[in-house]
């Protein structure tokens, strides 16, 4: 009985590790994706460009300037499967 309790509890720990990977590889993964419909439209690679683009800012705090204050911004990107 302590065999048959023993291997159960040992295939119970096995088997819960292969389940925290099927989610993804890692966790908070939407983090990963692009802030801004330009930045995705560019390849996902911020291009520093001087302009009063708020979205951009977060990718680069150091874009902030004084005209973007109170500026509010709204996008939408598609994720497309793979």
């Amino acid at each position: 009985m302590k065999k048959l309790l023993l291997s159960l509890l040992f295939i119970t720990v096995w088997l819960s590790g292969f389940c925290q990977i099927n989610g993804g590889n890692h966790i908070y993964e939407f983090l990963n994706l692009s802030s801004s419909a330009r930045i995705t439209g560019l390849g996902g690679n911020l291009i520093t460009v001087r302009d009063d683009d708020v979205a951009l800012a977060f990718g680069s705090p150091s874009l902030l300037n004084p005209s973007m204050g109170g500026a509010l911004t709204f996008q939408h990107d598609f994720l497309f499967d793979g």
